[in-house]
């Protein structure tokens, strides 16, 4: 958040589903989608209608397969008393 010039609270949006966010750099959007079941409610988010747009997505995974291609993934994982961070970047 901090990189897109908001330097308010980011709470997780469990049940607003998408919260958006103007920056500088233009909006970004965080989304959380632990309570969506099927793909019909995930395209009613319109989460990747404008592609000047960054989304930031929490559980992701679960709908892997309707994920964009060129994405950066990043992954928390708990790990002894903290947490492994791992990231990557689209191929090419």
């Amino acid at each position: 958040a901090l990189a897109f010039g908001h330097d308010g609270p980011v709470p997780s949006p469990t049940y607003g589903l998408v919260h958006t966010y103007a920056s500088l750099r233009g909006p970004w959007l965080h989304a959380d989608l632990y309570r969506i079941q099927h793909r019909d409610e995930l395209d009613a988010l319109d989460l990747f209608t404008d592609d000047q747009a960054v989304v930031l997505i929490e559980w992701a995974e679960r709908f892997a397969d309707e994920m964009p291609t060129q994405v950066w993934r990043v992954n928390l994982a708990h790990h002894d008393q903290g947490r492994l961070v791992s990231i990557s970047a689209p191929p090419g």
